[in-house]
């Protein structure tokens, strides 16, 4: 049960749910309400942050990646893609021995700290629904979150410095200043939810720093959860789409949810400084600029590059043999699948239909 003294005008049910879906939010069930967490999200915090510091290559994290794509095709109906999946999971059993997570100190800790900080954004939503005032205040900082830190009135001079420092080998000047165009103006077409989803991570990320104290857990690894919870939210995001064969041929580039997780994640980050601050972290936070840089180039590396170029590719290309060999009827081959990921060690005995 959880209540806030002064803003939470009723108490809350927090209910532990452990399902495919991987999601945690806010619902009212026969007048009560009720924060629905899914522990399958912290799992799969565990397999990605394993995945981004221990992972010596790319069938290693195929065996995961081949898994969540499974799962995600059989919630979205698609068996073909979901035996594709399973095929490749028990093709790399024997490459899956990263450790546990309670072996390294920092990683158990970044793992738990990625689950508080999904927990306390719904809990804020959960807060913004029962008090206007509390409401008011976050959209407001939401509000001031999203006008970003990079407003510069047209300097030129200073938008190249800014370029140079990190684009210059990816892109010519003027596609940049293009690509910020183009994101202001996304920015101010989602800016109602983006407003609110802002004002939720920044609310998220104050009680990571206070579970960081609480914990003595150094303050360090508050900011590299939560920009780690906030990339691995992305890539759930990416294999949620691609998974699904309805969505995955409009491609990631068009996919509002990536688009928005992006979003977020860039203007989360500006916050951090003035978080650290209020906290009373500057300390830990002085020097977590680079090593925030660096994660992100080693998650780009041992996380969603493998999955989007080496492991999506081929569960895609053996999904369509698959669908055209079998189409999407009666699937005998479910039952495999079942046994496989460990959902009913009893499902040869059952007769299963994908509807």
């Amino acid at each position: 049960i959880c209540t806030i003294k002064g803003i939470q005008r009723e108490r809350c049910e927090v209910v532990i749910v452990y399902t495919l879906n991987r999601f945690t939010e806010i619902t009212r069930i026969a007048g009560k309400t009720m924060l629905i967490y899914d522990r399958y999200v912290g799992q799969a915090f565990s397999a990605l942050t394993r995945i981004l510091y221990w992972s010596p290559n790319t069938e290693t994290s195929a065996r995961a990646f081949a898994r969540m794509f499974a799962e995600q095709a059989i919630v979205s109906g698609d068996a073909p893609g979901s035996l594709a999946g399973t095929m490749l999971f028990e093709k790399t059993s024997k490459y899956w021995n990263l450790p546990q997570s309670i072996s390294n100190v920092n990683v158990a800790s970044q793992i738990r700290l990625q689950e508080i900080f999904v927990f306390a954004h719904e809990y804020c939503h959960l807060i913004m629904a029962d008090n206007v005032d509390f409401r008011d205040s976050r959209r407001r900082i939401g509000t001031l979150l999203m006008e970003g830190p990079d407003k510069n009135d047209g300097d030129i001079a200073q938008d190249y410095a800014a370029f140079s420092e990190r684009y210059l080998k990816r892109s010519t000047y003027k596609q940049w200043r293009q690509m910020r165009e183009d994101d202001l103006a996304f920015t101010a077409l989602h800016a109602d939810e983006l407003r609110d989803e802002l004002a939720c991570d920044e609310f998220a990320l104050y009680i990571v720093l206070l579970a960081c104290k609480m914990l003595k857990i150094d303050a360090q690894h508050g900011f590299k959860s939560v920009f780690l919870a906030m990339r691995n939210i992305r890539t759930l995001s990416y294999i949620r789409q691609l998974a699904n064969p309805r969505l995955g041929r409009l491609g990631l580039a068009s996919a509002l949810p990536v688009r928005l997780l992006q979003k977020r994640q860039h203007l989360l980050r500006t916050s951090f400084g003035l978080a650290a601050m209020a906290c009373g972290v500057e300390e830990e936070f002085r020097s977590i600029g680079t090593e925030l840089m660096d994660l992100s180039d080693l998650h780009d590396r041992q996380v969603d590059n493998p999955l989007l170029f080496s492991v999506i590719p081929q569960l895609q290309n053996v999904r369509k043999k698959l669908f055209k060999k079998r189409g999407m009827s009666t699937f005998p081959e479910v039952s495999t699948i079942s046994r496989a990921l460990g959902w009913d060690p009893d499902a040869d005995k059952l007769k299963y239909t994908v509807i």
